[in-house]
């Protein structure tokens, strides 16, 4: 059994490559990444050599992680001498992405505000589109449920049933526009205009007891709100993690 096992490992590796030498075959890529695959053969003897002195029980998941591994590297070209990120591209798959479309993606924004779009929202307005767009999941005054309770709270998280809601542990004002610009609502993410998300984050936060009814918010007047559980936080004391 254990014979046949080894020999099934070599045939799995050299399998694989042989695999990967006949897709280079008759390639404008042959001459230049064919010479440095071949030359790894010797490795698989060290390869086969390490799976020799590992349990049986080990061997067979050590081989497809190897493999899978070693796969991957061969495709990448971290294996390969010579093969740098020009290389890639020049299989002429994909194409850098344009501006409009890394603009269509770089939605965040950050605790300062940076990244909050121009327009603007009132509490009253935001009533009329969280009863529209939010209530089914969050209830009508969003306490109900069924989904997360985004109201109240506050003062419970020193309790023994902690209620972490938007205004009891939310640290950050400008999280709410993120949140519901990005994910929401749930069956239709970011459909909202920006003035539709500004006035559900007015409304939300006068739920909460956080702004007073008249506030208007816009990118100026959010990340200058301070919640309630701003102070609730502490930076990561490790000494190695970055961004200190």
């Amino acid at each position: 059994m254990e014979g046949y096992e080894t020999s099934m490992h070599s045939r799995m590796l050299k399998k694989s490559a042989s695999f990967v030498l006949a897709s280079l075959r008759g390639s404008t890529y042959e001459t230049k990444y064919a010479s440095p695959l071949r030359s790894l053969r010797p490795r698989w003897t060290a390869i086969l050599n390490i799976l020799r002195d590992r349990p049986m029980s080990l061997r067979a998941a050590t081989s497809l992680n190897m493999l899978s591994l070693g796969m991957a590297a061969i495709a990448l070209g971290w294996v390969l001498p010579g093969w740098s990120a020009e290389d890639i591209g020049s299989y002429e798959i994909g194409r850098p992405a344009t501006e409009a479309e890394i603009k269509a993606w770089n939605i965040d924004v950050s605790p300062s505000g940076e990244g909050l779009p121009p327009g603007q929202g009132a509490v009253k307005q935001g009533m009329q589109v969280y009863a529209a767009k939010c209530a089914a999941c969050h209830g009508p005054t969003g306490t109900e449920g069924p989904k997360d309770r985004l109201v109240g709270g506050q003062h419970t998280l020193q309790t023994p049933k902690p209620v972490r809601t938007i205004g009891s542990y939310w640290p950050y004002a400008t999280t709410l526009y993120d949140y519901i610009n990005r994910a929401m609502p749930f069956n239709a993410p970011q459909s909202l205009t920006p003035d539709e998300v500004y006035s559900v984050v007015a409304w939300l936060l006068h739920q909460n007891g956080i702004i007073s009814e008249d506030t208007v918010i816009d990118a100026r007047m959010l990340p200058g709100i301070q919640m309630p559980n701003r102070n609730g936080f502490i930076l990561d004391p490790r000494p190695d993690v970055p961004g200190k």
